[in-house]
């Protein structure tokens, strides 16, 4: 292997590894905005579900 293939191949595994660590923080991000959605969604069921059964003891 020629010193130029040997440092093409190292400047491609640099780049790779630059969309590896970006794409690992995307998906870090998305995890973490999941959770918070994901309780504030169970957050909403449960103000829903106390509205229901107030307006049910009030008939």
């Amino acid at each position: 292997m020629t010193m130029f293939n040997e440092a093409e191949l190292i400047r491609q595994l640099e780049e790779q590894r630059a969309v590896i660590v970006q794409k690992s923080a995307q998906v870090n991000w998305l995890q973490t905005e999941n959770s918070v959605l994901h309780k504030k969604c169970e957050e909403l069921q449960m103000a829903v579900e106390l509205q229901r059964e107030f307006i049910k003891s009030r008939n």
